[in-house]
């Protein structure tokens, strides 16, 4: 084989954190909510964060690690929109995105939590004898407890069936630039 090599280019980058240090933190938040801040599999509001402003700041300087650390990204960042996911046991959610948001993170309070990233098949599909990251339609994430998973917004997700006893709780959160972003006649001030 005279194969020089292989670029994985345009990938899906997802960034995987531990954070455990925000685990109590998040469970007392979630302990201040009742029954009725629920509707079927996440909580009414989506400015859960906004109950607690330290806690929000401190998803925000994780978000920005990775955001200006790993993706070399210059700006500030919001969170948009937050929420609380609640799964019940045999229960799963379907495959979505997040419209009108930059990247999408999810916190997770316990372990064995299945979440399912995955792209659209190409035009042409042929199916591979043994999948890998460079040729695979889905990657599966089994992160544990304490883990923040951080993905483009539009990247199609859904939770696998959740086996677990108790009921599966996890915060999610959208992020979004803010100030002037862009280039020239393609730039936009976001957080005005």
């Amino acid at each position: 084989m005279s194969l020089k090599g292989i670029d994985a280019i345009f990938s899906t980058v997802v960034a995987n954190i531990q954070a455990t240090e925000l685990e109590e933190p998040v469970i007392e938040l979630l302990r201040s909510l009742d029954y009725s801040d629920f509707r079927d599999n996440s909580t009414y509001s989506h400015k859960i964060l906004d109950k607690s402003p330290k806690l929000k700041k401190q998803f925000i300087a994780k978000a920005k690690e990775f955001i200006h650390g790993a993706m070399k990204y210059d700006c500030d960042i919001e969170i948009s929109r937050s929420w609380f996911s609640k799964v019940g046991r045999k229960q799963e959610q379907i495959q979505h995105i997040h419209c009108n948001a930059w990247w999408t993170a999810v916190f997770y309070l316990q372990d064995n939590c299945e979440i399912i990233l995955e792209k659209q098949a190409p035009a042409i599909f042929v199916e591979p004898v043994e999948n890998n990251l460079l040729n695979s339609l889905s990657c599966q994430y089994k992160p544990t407890k304490g883990t923040l998973l951080i993905f483009p917004a539009r990247t199609e997700h859904k939770i696998r069936e959740w086996d677990g006893d108790a009921t599966r709780y996890s915060l999610a959160f959208n992020i979004m630039p803010k100030g002037d972003v862009g280039l020239f006649d393609s730039g936009y001030t976001y957080g005005l």
